[in-house]
């Protein structure tokens, strides 16, 4: 069975269904043909992440977009002096941490 995906636009109403018209999340489920668990899981990453929860399609959020790269451009250089490769954990902590 292939597994089936969701437009932001989508998961974003199915979310306001539940904050803000009141429904419960089975009667949402029910109504769009979702599970219950994906709803609620919906629900706890846009209070997360707000506009930045679902970037969509493998794209990943600005912040881990930023840590990949980091982390790629650090595996190419083995032979960076070390201050170079502190610099790259002080941005990569400054990312995780927003210091």
């Amino acid at each position: 069975m292939k597994r089936r995906s969701y437009s932001r636009e989508f998961k974003v109403q199915a979310v306001k269904m539940v904050t803000e018209q009141g429904l419960s999340v089975s009667e949402v489920s029910r109504d769009l043909g979702v599970s219950a668990s994906v709803i609620g899981n919906w629900n706890r990453k846009l209070a997360d992440e707000g506009e930045l929860a679902f970037p969509g399609n493998g794209r990943l959020p600005a912040n881990q977009e930023e840590l990949r790269r980091i982390r790629h451009r650090s595996s190419w250089w083995p032979w960076a002096p070390a201050s170079s490769k502190l610099l790259v954990k002080i941005k990569f902590s400054s990312l995780l941490f927003g210091t």
